[in-house]
């Protein structure tokens, strides 16, 4: 008898327990959706059930257009609209700087969302290299009221695998669906933007991009630039076409500008803005060069000089040697004096030294995204190398941040 009763006692902590952990999962799902319905990527995770319409229109409330004026050619002014992503509830987005950069309005850019509401933003930060500008939204003449944006989290080409499904949305309104597609290649490509000033030039070099497939359907024929997402509402990057890449792309194939880099410097940006100050990160700033990857497609546009930082830049026989070179690393155009230390321009940053680590650098991006790791009292041990005489050891500096 006794026996029994344990064994009821049981069934029926076993069975409170069970509900214990529904109810859980059921408020959860009521906080996300309805009491804190911004995130889109906590909405996805928690719950499921999202049918296909539904996730898309999720997706739609994180895009944004952000409208300016550009002059053109002829000198004359006209409209120009960039999609970027919500990427904080209280208004950040991420875009592509060199889009933005444009901007020739003088009260700054203004953002309409799917779901109706119009604000104003401006830029707080951007990189060149990665190419990733973060704007902050505000309401229109109240800057002082709260803003409650839709937003997704920044998700990592680096966690997918090709064969991975995305979603394509190249506006933030209705008038056109998102599209369906997978990704079709992880690995780095590279490719450049077009022109300055209306003369065709290698700009900047994209290094960190990835490869999708789309399937448009009967009658479009091609996907104008847009945002990028995978499965669980994640923002992955900006897709265009680039002006020259090393890949042949087949014709349902788009370049993907990755915004994982937002990751370095997003939450500093944040909490300097919090603060009335601006981010700022003088360690990256130091760093101005090029690496090989860079070169070739400079070279390809320039007999002479080459744009790169908003400067026209003389081809010297240093840099045509690096460039016949395999020695990796980056090619300082100016001195990179920090902390009191200075490498002399026309070295090459080969490697670099940090938590013990030692890195060989193939490229510029590698060494930004440790650059941006790094925190106050990191010690950082730079390796670098002159190009008239590599049969020596390595010099060193070695710089405290």
């Amino acid at each position: 008898m006794g026996e029994k009763k344990g064994n009821s006692k049981l069934l029926w902590y076993i069975v409170f327990a069970l509900l214990t952990v529904v109810m859980c999962y059921f408020f959860v799902v009521i906080y996300f959706h309805y009491i804190s319905p911004y995130s889109i990527s906590n909405k996805l995770t928690f719950w499921p059930f999202t049918t296909q319409s539904q996730m898309e229109e999720m997706y739609k409330d994180a895009v944004v257009e952000i409208n300016f004026s550009v002059e053109n050619e002829d000198f004359e002014t006209e409209d120009k609209t960039v999609l970027g992503v919500t990427i904080r509830k209280d208004g950040f987005v991420v875009a592509p700087f060199n889009e933005l950069k444009q901007n020739q309005t003088e009260n700054g850019f203004k953002v309409l969302t799917n779901y109706g509401v119009v604000y104003s933003g401006e830029i707080v930060f951007a990189d060149q290299t990665l190419n990733l500008a973060i704007l902050k939204c505000q309401h229109v003449g109240n800057t002082e009221k709260a803003v409650k944006m839709a937003y997704a989290k920044i998700g990592g080409i680096s966690n997918h695998a090709e064969g991975d499904e995305i979603v394509a949305i190249s506006s933030s309104n209705h008038k056109r669906s998102p599209f369906q597609g997978e990704i079709s290649s992880i690995s780095d490509i590279n490719c450049i933007p077009a022109s300055v000033d209306g003369v065709d030039v290698a700009e900047f070099v994209l290094e960190d991009g990835f490869l999708i497939s789309l399937d448009l359907g009967v009658g479009i024929t091609n996907f104008p630039n847009g945002a990028i997402f995978n499965k669980k509402g994640e923002i992955l990057g900006f897709c265009f076409q680039p002006v020259m890449s090393d890949d042949s792309l087949d014709s349902d194939q788009y370049y993907v500008m990755s915004t994982e880099g937002a990751c370095l410097f997003v939450d500093n940006v944040v909490a300097q803005h919090k603060k009335g100050q601006t981010y700022s990160n003088s360690l990256v700033d130091a760093v101005v060069g090029v690496d090989q990857t860079e070169l070739v497609y400079h070279m390809s546009y320039g007999d002479t000089q080459f744009y790169f930082n908003g400067e026209w830049n003389n081809y010297s026989s240093s840099i045509e040697y690096y460039s016949s070179t395999d020695l990796g690393g980056v090619y300082l155009l100016k001195d990179l004096v920090y902390g009191g230390k200075t490498i002399e321009k026309d070295c090459v940053v080969t490697k670099i030294k940090y938590q013990d680590e030692t890195y060989a650098l193939q490229g510029k991006i590698e060494l930004i995204w440790i650059l941006y790791q790094m925190e106050k009292g990191d010690v950082l041990t730079v390796y670098y190398e002159f190009l008239t005489n590599l049969a020596s050891e390595p010099r060193s500096v070695t710089i405290t941040v």
